[in-house]
């Protein structure tokens, strides 16, 4: 029982890892041509993927 213990909690701190950054996804709004996009990441600022201008993540 312990061993199948210790599987399930490697394997789910492994997945935690390697999957973190691709399930985070930040809403970002330009204030420049006024489009809302989403980014994967954790990027605190993103590019506009229309106007190019640097925009910082919505908080809610």
């Amino acid at each position: 029982m312990a061993v199948i213990l210790g599987l399930w909690f490697y394997y789910d701190r492994r997945d935690v890892r390697l999957y973190e950054r691709i399930r985070v996804r930040h809403t970002f709004h330009c204030i420049k041509c006024g489009t809302l996009y989403s980014e994967r990441g954790t990027r605190e600022v993103s590019r506009c993927p229309h106007c190019g201008f640097e925009n910082a993540k919505l908080k809610f």
